[in-house]
């Protein structure tokens, strides 16, 4: 009896529970669509996402979030509201913008929009085999394959095999043969119902050389020539597509110089095979040492955008899939991937992926995602997301997302996200996120918290300053330290304007 009364009590208290939960969820429900069915009439000319916000906040007396990258995503805006529903105006002011946002109780949240994910399209692997076309069939190596209507190839390796992956499928393929002293061949045909092909290519015609006119008195000594397997041992063709990429045709047709020529000392440096290794897709492939003029004037010839180089030596320009080791460029040096090493040039480095190392240059250093290490340059550094190091340059420095280290200019530095560490510019640091570290210019600008010290003719502090500011003018949304300066704000304070000193707290 005494088990079964608990047990009753127990589920008593279980629901009571429940009913409370149940209760509070639909009162929050409640309390947020009360805050989005509050009228508001409101106008603004040419005003930035934040200060939009910031004044529906005061009007309707609620809390809003947001991250501050939100702000690149949305123009200065002008809007007029008559005495409309919070729910109608906000969902005016982020009508075609990736934004969207969120009512907990009496908070507003701002977040980024997701865009829907594309689905992923079909691809299809074709492969085959090149051939001569006569009765050896014998393998064709170093045949460039090409699709014309997608641009993308790939070469054939010393069996004669190919493969490519198409793709999206859903048209017909269009492949082109190429390879020196063979004719060009091209096939069309369904990637859907025809996976494996066989092409045989024709050999291109030689014109027999014209023997000179021999005089009576003239001795004609031939020599024998070598047994057919040895001949053709001796002239086995090299395996590299790029050997055949650089034959010197005049060189080639005189009698005189063609042994040297097809010798297997000077083919071998010529194709740099030793210097080589294929990934596994064939897509890319890694090179220990590479020399270019200006592309595809270099070792790797047309192939540089494939070619992830240990070394790297350009003397005017170099274009590559990445280095990993070192680059050295003239005047430009265009990586399409990762750079992991040390990179230099005279006037400019691009990197489409990331850069762990450093990268220098006498005018420009551009990355497109993170940067790990040090970006040095005569004018201006970007990093496409985050910095992790040190960017140091004449005029600019910019991080898209956020940095943590330091940044040294001679004019500007920026950065859209967080900021942790030290800034030095001769006329403006911002931070559009918050600030953890130290400030030093004549103008400094953080759009979030800061943590740290300002100390510059004009510091200005959006949200919350914990340390110090110090300067001719200093202001703050509020502030838990010190702030020393001809004139101090702090808009949360009991007296908000003093002069010499302002402590918060």
């Amino acid at each position: 009896m005494v088990l079964s009364s608990d047990l009753k009590d127990s589920e008593v208290h279980l629901k009571k529970r429940l009913f409370i939960l149940l209760f509070w969820g639909m009162a929050q429900w409640a309390v947020g669509q009360n805050l989005l069915e509050k009228h508001v009439s409101y106008s603004a000319s040419n005003q930035p996402l934040s200060l939009v916000i910031d004044d529906l906040s005061e009007q309707l007396g609620f809390d809003y979030s947001y991250n501050p990258s939100l702000e690149g995503m949305a123009d200065n805006m002008t809007v007029r509201y008559a005495h409309l529903p919070l729910k109608s105006v906000l969902d005016d002011l982020f009508k075609g913008k990736p934004i969207t946002y969120q009512v907990k109780g009496q908070q507003l949240i701002l977040k980024e929009r997701k865009a829907p994910k594309k689905p992923v399209s079909a691809s299809q692997t074709i492969y085959g085999n090149i051939m001569v076309a006569d009765s050896t069939d014998s393998p064709v190596a170093g045949v460039t394959v090409k699709e014309l209507n997608l641009g993308i190839s790939t070469v054939s390796d010393a069996k004669g095999n190919f493969l490519m992956v198409i793709p999206n499928p859903d048209y017909e393929v269009k492949l082109r043969f190429s390879a020196p002293d063979y004719l060009t061949k091209s096939l069309n045909f369904n990637v859907k119902s025809t996976k494996r092909v066989v092409v045989r290519l024709e050999k291109e015609a030689v014109p027999e050389p014209i023997s000179p006119p021999q005089e009576k008195d003239t001795v004609v000594i031939q020599t024998p020539s070598p047994p057919a397997e040895k001949l053709e041992e001796a002239s086995a063709p090299w395996e590299d597509s790029l050997a055949e990429a650089y034959r010197d045709k005049r060189i080639e047709e005189e009698g005189l110089l063609r042994p040297v020529y097809e010798s297997k000392l000077v083919q071998s440096v010529l194709s740099l095979d030793f210097l080589r290794r294929h990934t596994r897709d064939d897509s890319l492939f890694y090179s220990r040492a590479q020399l270019t003029l200006l592309p595809p004037t270099g070792t790797n010839g047309r192939e540089s955008g494939r070619s992830i180089n240990h070394l790297s030596l350009n003397l005017l320009g170099g274009y590559s899939a990445g280095v990993q080791g070192l680059e050295l460029s003239g005047l430009l040096a265009i990586n399409r991937f990762n750079v992991l090493g040390v990179q230099g040039s005279g006037l400019a480095s691009l990197t489409g992926g990331k850069m762990h190392g450093l990268s220098a240059s006498g005018l420009l250093n551009t990355v497109k995602l993170d940067v790990q290490g040090a970006q040095l340059s005569g004018l201006f550094n970007s990093a496409g997301i985050d910095l992790r190091g040190v960017q140091i340059s004449g005029l600019a420095n910019n991080v898209v997302a956020s940095f943590h280290g330091v940044q040294i200019t001679g004019v500007y530095n920026r950065a859209s996200g967080q900021g942790k560490g030290l800034q030095i510019a001769g006329v403006c640091n911002h931070i559009r996120g918050n600030m953890q570290g130290w400030q030093l210019s004549t103008l400094n600008i953080v759009e979030g918290n800061t943590s740290g010290f300002q100390i510059g003719v004009f510091n200005f502090s959006r949200g919350k300053i914990k340390g110090l500011q110090f300067g001719l003018i200093n202001y703050a949304d509020d502030s838990d330290g010190y702030q020393i300066g001809l004139i101090n704000i702090n808009r949360k304070a009991k007296v908000p304007v003093m002069l010499l000193l302002l402590k918060g707290g």
